[in-house]
C-alpha cells in the first residue's frame, strides 16, 4: 500500500492527479504542466514535500557523532544554520545526500530523501550503537508535514501567512529574513492558503 502525506485529503479535494512516487501517493499536477510551470516562474507555487524524512540527533555527544557520520564539519554551524552534506559508508561511497541543521546547542535536525528514510535511519542507528557518547537519535519523519513555497512573488505574501518573529533556531523578525541554509521556528496560524492551487 502506498504511503500518504498529511496533505493527502487536501490534494484530493483540490483535484490533484495522484501517482506513485517513491512509495508515496503524491500529486503530479493539478491543471497542466505548462500552467503550473508558468505559475511558479511568474508568481508562486506550493509543493507537498511531507514525504521527506526527518531525523533528530540530540544530546552532549550529538556533535561528535554527526561529525563521524557526515562529510562536512558540523562544528561550523551556529543555531539556525544548516549545511548540505553527504553520509558515506566505510569505503567512502555515498549512502545519501542530506541537509543537517543545528536547531540549538546539542540539537540537530537531518532532512533526508524520501526513498531513503528506512535504509538511512537503519544505517544511522547501526553507527549510533557503535559510537560512545551521550546522544539520542530519533526517526521523527512521521511527526512532520512540510510544504515548499517557490516563486518570485512569495515574498509578497509569506510574512502574512506565517506572521511574527522566529522563536527558535535562527532568530529573525519575519520568515522573509531567513537566508539560504537557515531555519527558524515560527508559530503557524491556520490559513486557507492550501485552498488555492497557485498564488497569482
Amino acid at each position: 500500500m502506498l504511503k500518504r502525506t498529511a496533505l493527502y485529503t487536501a490534494h484530493q479535494k483540490l483535484g490533484g492527479k495522484l501517482i506513485e512516487f517513491g512509495g508515496w501517493e503524491m500529486p503530479v499536477q493539478y491543471t497542466s504542466i505548462t500552467d503550473e510551470h508558468l505559475a511558479v516562474r511568474q508568481a508562486a507555487g506550493v509543493f507537498d514535500i511531507s514525504h521527506m524524512g526527518e531525523v533528530t540527533v540530540s544530546g552532549p555527544g550529538a556533535e561528535a557523532f554527526l561529525n563521524g557520520l557526515l562529510t562536512n564539519d558540523i562544528r561550523k554551524l551556529s543555531p539556525g544554520e544548516g549545511q548540505y552534506t553527504l553520509m558515506c559508508h566505510e569505503r567512502g561511497g555515498v549512502i545519501d545526500d542530506l541537509y543537517a541543521y543545528k536547531l540549538s546547542e546539542g540539537v540537530y535536525l537531518l532532512i533526508i530523501n524520501a526513498s531513503r528514510i528506512e535504509p538511512d535511519v537503519a544505517w544511522m542507528k547501526a553507527q549510533a550503537a557503535k559510537t560512545p557518547g551521550d546522544f539520542s537519535l530519533t526517526d521523527a519523519s512521521h511527526q512532520y508535514a512540510a510544504i515548499a513555497v517557490q516563486g518570485p512573488r512569495v515574498k509578497e505574501f509569506i510574512d502574512a501567512v506565517i506572521p511574527g518573529a522566529s522563536n527558535s533556531a535562527m532568530r529573525v523578525n519575519a520568515v522573509t529574513e531567513l537566508k539560504k541554509n537557515q531555519i527558524g521556528g515560527f508559530k503557524f496560524e491556520n490559513h486557507s492558503v492550501l485552498d488555492r492551487k497557485s498564488v497569482v
